[in-house]
């Protein structure tokens, strides 16, 4: 019996050894389609299918607000432009956001430096720029007579518009306007 154990033992790893083996497989995938069906975590997946590192989403302020159009830095604070209720909300190191302007609006979409610690805020469906300053203080800069401030920009001393509907650049210097 001893003489047929060994060779029936060695029969049995030989045929089962093979169960265990796998061959590698390569996969390429090189665009788009290839990995929109999957979840990225830590990746975002460009236009081209390209991976990239992806920003770690960190909650900053909690408004309540449904969605943030725009944030700008202005001396040592945040200011924070939300949509649906029209808010803005300045922010400094350590402290909960306060709301400075709770506007008619339905949303703030552009934030501009003002240079004086305030900042320029532009409106939809209205068109309106307004000045907040970080006391609350509010000022109607221009009435645009477009319904979206999508951009604001400062140029030296004067202050850019970008409008839609209708779409055009609004400059704004010494309280005159021009396109």
């Amino acid at each position: 019996m001893k003489g047929v154990l060994a060779p029936v033992t060695l029969l049995l790893c030989w045929a089962f050894s093979g169960a265990r083996a796998v061959e590698p497989v390569t996969l390429l995938h090189g665009r788009f389609q290839d990995f929109a069906k999957g979840s990225g975590q830590g990746v975002a997946i460009d236009a081209d299918g390209r991976l990239r590192l992806a920003p770690l989403p960190l909650p900053l302020a909690a408004t309540g607000a449904q969605r943030v159009w725009d944030l700008q830095v202005a001396g040592k604070a945040l200011w924070i432009a939300t949509g649906d209720d029209g808010q803005i909300y300045h922010l400094e190191q350590d402290e909960e956001p306060r709301l400075l302007l709770d506007s008619p609006e339905i949303g703030i979409h552009a934030l501009a430096d003002a240079g004086n610690g305030g900042i320029y805020a532009g409106t939809s469906p209205d068109g309106i720029i307004y000045h907040v300053a970080t006391d609350g203080t509010v000022e109607t800069v221009a009435r645009t007579e477009s319904r979206y401030v999508w951009d604001l920009a400062v140029d030296d001393d004067a202050l850019l518009a970008a409008t839609g509907s209708p779409a055009r650049v609004i400059r704004l210097q010494d309280g005159e306007s021009t396109t």
